[in-house]
């Protein structure tokens, strides 16, 4: 499923192997939270229709450099939303500036719920699965 806003801009989900163990969130252009929030209902109806034990979720920032406002809230309320059985979060932020609030984030709040990792490319964030998740084996 596309989340787009009017102006054809926002997030995409969609699985990323054909093992169903990976699903990939693409931000593209000006997306906002509630773009955001939508693209998580989705990701959760994903992860609900396997039988997977847990999905991995690649956050793909790639082209997208903007964050909306009101960062500390928004993201703490999708944290709440996502899937119990959603594992490792891989993110695909190049812009140090982003993982330097994240980690902002992370101390305000005490901590990240999950396991994550920061990465430059959608080649890495396949290559650190593979590797350290999937015990070599990305499924595609």
């Amino acid at each position: 499923m596309t989340v787009f806003a009017e102006d054809n801009m926002g997030v995409k989900v969609q699985w990323d192997n054909s093992d169903k163990t990976i699903i990939q969130m693409i931000y593209e252009g000006r997306w906002q939270w509630d773009d955001v929030r939508a693209a998580v209902v989705e990701l959760n109806q994903m992860i609900d229709s396997v039988d997977n034990n847990v999905v991995h979720v690649i956050s793909n920032r790639g082209s997208a450099s903007w964050t909306p406002g009101n960062y500390a809230t928004n993201l703490q309320e999708i944290i709440q939303l996502l899937h119990p059985r959603a594992g490792y979060r891989v993110f695909i932020v190049k812009n140090p500036v982003a993982r330097e609030m994240f980690y902002i984030f992370s101390g305000m709040t005490g901590g990240i719920p999950f396991p994550y990792r920061f990465v430059n490319t959608l080649d890495e964030a396949r290559e650190f699965l593979a590797r350290y998740i999937l015990g070599g084996s990305y499924g595609e």
